[in-house]
């Protein structure tokens, strides 16, 4: 009797290319979960962002087009009136309507006379507001507004996280104006 050659594979074999085949899907899944993990944080902080934007846009909208005050929103022959500790800032908008921004419950706050209404959504807190002011003299120089704030919104894979927000916005109101005076 003739001897026939053995095929196949052996348990040693075997058991070794299931051994890279398990090595080769659990790195590929810790990829694609980091991949996943890093996409949650992306879209927190961008959609963080984007509440953020578009409060910001507005509010420096109407700051940029703010009036000299006639007296009726307690800032006589000027452009802006900013609270002592900078955390609120009123003026007069170019719809003769004053306006007050403030921090109310780590929220951004508008009140135009007698409407409130919150800019920023609950699920975002926004701490360390202030505002300063530079360049008062509206005769010969543009008011300048600097607003600074803190952004602070949970991320479900990274926690707590915050981002820090500045922007600085002029007046381009320029009647009575007579810069270089």
């Amino acid at each position: 009797m003739t001897k026939r050659p053995v095929t196949g594979f052996t348990l040693i074999e075997s058991m070794v290319a299931v051994a890279i085949f398990v090595l080769l899907i659990v790195s590929a899944t810790n990829i694609f979960l980091s991949i996943v993990r890093s996409q949650r944080n992306t879209l927190s902080s961008k959609n963080a962002q984007e509440s953020v934007s578009y409060a910001l846009e507005v509010m420096t909208k109407e700051l940029r087009m703010a009036k000299i005050d006639d007296g009726s929103c307690g800032a006589a022959e000027s452009v802006y009136t900013v609270s002592a500790d900078g955390d609120q800032i009123r003026f007069r908008n170019y719809q003769d309507i004053c306006v007050t921004y403030s921090l109310d419950n780590g929220r951004l706050k508008i009140r135009r006379a007698d409407d409130e209404a919150y800019m920023t959504p609950a699920n975002i807190v926004i701490s360390k507001l202030n505002f300063q002011a530079s360049n008062l003299d509206i005769i010969t120089q543009q008011p300048l507004i600097t607003i600074r704030f803190v952004l602070n919104y949970f991320n479900t894979e990274a926690g707590q996280q915050s981002l820090q927000v500045q922007t600085s916005v002029s007046s381009r109101f320029y009647e009575n104006y007579q810069f270089g005076g």
